[in-house]
Parts: C-alpha cells; sequence; structure tokens
C-alpha cells in the first residue's frame, strides 16, 4: 500500500462543512507556521489580511457555504485533514461566457451562458504535497459536476500551485480580483470530463 492508498476522501454539504472548523482552520495556520515564513521574502502579500485563517472561514461561512450546491472534499490520512477543496455552481457569470467561447470555440459551449462551477479553494498540507493527495482531493471534487466548465483563481506568484493545474488541464483565461481587498488573481479554466 502507498501513502496515498491510505487517502479516505468524504464529501460535505454546509451544514457539515461548518462542523470541520478545527480541521480546515488547522491546516492553514500549520501552513502558516510552517510554510509562511520561508516564502515571507519572496512573497509580498504574507502580511496580506486576505490570508489569514480567520478571513479564509469568514469567506467560508459568509460568501460560500450560503451558495446553491456547495459541497467540500476532504482527504484525511490516520483521521487527519491533508487536503480539501471546496466549491459551488455560479449561475451568472457575466462577460467570462463570451471569453469562452471566443477562445475556446472547440468546446462548443452554448450560446447562452449556463451555470459554471467555481473551484474556490484547494489545498494541500505542505507535508503532503507533491504525492498525489492533491490531484485525488482536486479529481473528487470536480468528478460528478454537470456544469461544463470550471473556474478557479490563483494567486500570480504561486508558480506550484500554477504548475499543477497547468499539468491538471486548466488553462488561463485572463484575470480577476474578485473583491476589492484581495490580490489580482490569474483565471483558470477547466472543461469537464462529465460534459
Amino acid at each position: 500500500m502507498t501513502y496515498v492508498d491510505e487517502l479516505v476522501v468524504a464529501r460535505y454539504d454546509s451544514a457539515a462543512t461548518l462542523k470541520l472548523r478545527d480541521d480546515l482552520v488547522g491546516l492553514w495556520v500549520d501552513w502558516e507556521a510552517d510554510i509562511l515564513p520561508a516564502y515571507a521574502a519572496s512573497h509580498d502579500d504574507q502580511d496580506d489580511p486576505w490570508f489569514h485563517p480567520d478571513q479564509f472561514w469568514e469567506r467560508l461561512v459568509e460568501l460560500y457555504l450560503p451558495g446553491r450546491d456547495f459541497e467540500l472534499v476532504a482527504g484525511r490520512i490516520a483521521g487527519v485533514v491533508v487536503g480539501y477543496a471546496f466549491g459551488s455552481p455560479r449561475d451568472q457569470h457575466g462577460a467570462i461566457w463570451d471569453d469562452l467561447r471566443s477562445t475556446y470555440p472547440a468546446w462548443g459551449l452554448s450560446a447562452e451562458p449556463v451555470p459554471m462551477y467555481m473551484f474556490r479553494e484547494f489545498a494541500t498540507h505542505p507535508d503532503n504535497q507533491r504525492k498525489g493527495i492533491g490531484r485525488r482531493v482536486h479529481d473528487a471534487l470536480l468528478r460528478r459536476r454537470p456544469e461544463p466548465v470550471a473556474e478557479l483563481l490563483v494567486r500570480k506568484d504561486n508558480i506550484p500551485a500554477q504548475a499543477a493545474y497547468r499539468s491538471w488541464g486548466w488553462a488561463q483565461l485572463g484575470e480577476k480580483q474578485p473583491v476589492p481587498d484581495s490580490p489580482m488573481f490569474d483565471r483558470l479554466i477547466l472543461r469537464l470530463a462529465g460534459t
């Protein structure tokens, strides 16, 4: 049995996700203690409140959980959350639909916009990165989605995440600053296999 074979993946709706606060925020706190100091010199945004664990939880509870069909997938090894991903459909997505259709005509997207899946957060504990765990969690969240396209936002300077997403089929479609107090992110899109 390999390390990744020990991974147990479970799905959670909005109500069940609320019970995971310590598991999820603990993952962020571990990152803050273990990872952020190592990157502080090269990452100007490490003091940005947007990335603080409390801000993460506030966004989750106030913005994401109330959304239609919210789902979180968590991967655990020996009962400990080592990775998670969550998202929900977005019914109104503005001009991105026209951008998608013109940039990727071979995808055969309908002229009328349909819901897109917003891949909102994704994290793997640093001790478990580059072992296939992140990919399993990522794929588990997206596997059953009925939407034709998923969208995610990734920090421009997060080179490892950018490389992983691109190796998994994500492509860039511009930039986005989702709210005024957030940094500018690269907008990535993925054609979902179920469509």
